[in-house]
């Protein structure tokens, strides 16, 4: 387990060595350009359920505190960004981070933080980057494989017209 500072790599197909049925695979590696399944992404601690309920912002001090923290473990760099942009658009109907990604907003800050980890970030990427956040959402929150499925359809009827 990396310490608080460093970071461990894993390849996508590492990763989708944790998907059981070969049905949830298959969804998985037909939503994932090929290049980036031998990729190696860095993992690091997150909080792995950030959403607005878990973001206080105090009027005394203008800061931010992220509570919740029980989910936390180490994620694909971009997950706790993703989880945000999924929940509010699947659960809130909030589509403005979710857009702004798509037309670029976030891809200074993502080249970034890619090339702090060595890798680098593609544009052309981006809806595959989001399709990792749901693998790694799904093998993480698994519990129920047919509500899951119905989640990842959901998911990608969100998605749909950002298909690029």
């Amino acid at each position: 387990m990396p310490r608080n500072n460093e970071f461990q790599l894993l390849s996508i197909n590492k990763l989708m060595d944790k998907v059981e049925h070969y049905d949830y695979k298959d969804l998985f590696y037909r939503n994932i350009w090929e290049e980036l399944l031998e990729l190696k992404f860095p993992f690091v601690k997150g909080h792995g359920d950030l959403r607005k309920a878990n973001i206080l912002l105090s009027n005394k001090n203008n800061k931010i505190y992220y509570i919740d923290w029980e989910l936390s473990q180490p994620f694909i760099i971009f997950y706790d960004l993703f989880f945000l942009m999924y929940h509010e658009a699947v659960y809130s109907q909030n589509y403005l981070i979710l857009d702004d990604y798509f037309k670029g907003r976030y891809d200074n800050y993502l080249h970034n933080i890619s090339e702090l980890c060595g890798i680098e970030y593609k544009k052309m990427y981006k809806l595959d980057y989001l399709n990792i956040f749901f693998l790694e959402n799904f093998i993480n929150r698994s519990k129920d494989k047919k509500l899951l499925r119905k989640k990842f359809e959901n998911y990608k009827k969100s998605i749909i017209k950002y298909n690029m």
